[in-house]
């Protein structure tokens, strides 16, 4: 008899990205939160609650359902929607887009702090996923101000010859005026030398208030091992009722250098368990 081999397919959470947004009215906010949940599906089930004070992701494997969903721990959503999920056939993925909306928030002394809690409910087991839970907070005065800065910049390398991959998890205080919106993403990563290389190489990324997390090769970029990039990042100003581009590449100022590292050197410090949420050197 030869050898038995046994393959396993399992489901599980690519990443979980955020968006905050609102209004103020006389210090009275009313805020929304997306979240995008993007997951592995290996055997093609997907789906969605429709119970929409249950807003998740369910996967059937059999007798066992497990369902993902986002709350803002300590606050009960005004309204819930959740989006059908879309597929992406080159990495076998789904992302969901959930948005719930917050009423009558009035913080302290204009900051509202926010816990966002990824929870995850194995036959009806309900646990936290601590490396996706995420801390932050949003000034209340500077909606609608036009405002951006970094605040969060962390990454987590693989350096095998075969791999050279890196998980990126990136965060923004941003406030657009009212009216606008943030997008095009980009960032520069710039050598010593200064030559300089971008990403996404053609296209952009969406531009959040609140925290994405990517993944890319440094083959496919073109980054050096072992080497020391500083990066900045630009967006461009759409108008929001004509989508007209009012100002392009405009580039975030940040008092402190955000820095990428082609070795695996800081990885024990990016789990959330570290207490870590930013790379920067002042």
């Amino acid at each position: 008899m030869g050898p038995l081999y046994l393959k396993l397919s399992l489901n599980h959470v690519e990443n979980f990205n955020y968006n905050v947004y609102g209004t103020n009215n006389n210090g009275v906010a009313t805020l929304w939160f997306e979240g995008y949940l993007t997951y592995n599906c290996p055997d093609g089930a997907s789906g969605h609650g429709d119970n929409s004070n249950e807003s998740y992701v369910t996967f059937d494997e059999g007798t066992v359902s497990t369902d993902f969903g986002f709350d803002i721990i300590g606050k009960t959503p005004a309204n819930v929607e959740v989006g059908q999920s879309t597929y992406n056939p080159s990495t076998n993925t789904y992302t969901v887009k959930i948005v719930k909306k917050y009423t009558n928030i009035t913080g302290n002394n204009g900051i509202f702090d926010y816990v966002i809690g990824v929870k995850a409910d194995v036959d009806t087991a309900g646990v936290y996923l601590r490396g996706l839970s995420t801390k932050g907070s949003i000034n209340l005065d500077l909606l609608g101000s036009g405002e951006v800065s970094f605040s969060g910049w962390k990454f987590y390398n693989n350096s095998e010859e075969d791999k050279k991959t890196t998980l990126l998890t990136f965060a923004f205080d941003a406030y657009p005026e009212y009216g606008k919106s943030f997008t095009n993403l980009k960032f520069k990563f710039t050598k010593p030398d200064s030559t300089s290389i971008d990403y996404p190489k053609s296209g952009y990324l969406p531009m959040y208030n609140g925290k994405q997390t990517i993944s890319f090769s440094w083959n496919e970029l073109g980054l050096s091992p072992q080497t020391v990039y500083t990066v900045t990042a630009s967006y461009f100003v759409m108008d929001n009722e004509t989508g007209a581009y009012l100002q392009e590449n405009v580039q975030v100022n940040d008092s402190v250098t955000r820095w990428f590292l082609t070795t695996e050197l800081f990885n024990e410090f990016y789990p959330s368990s570290s207490g870590i949420s930013d790379f920067c050197v002042n």
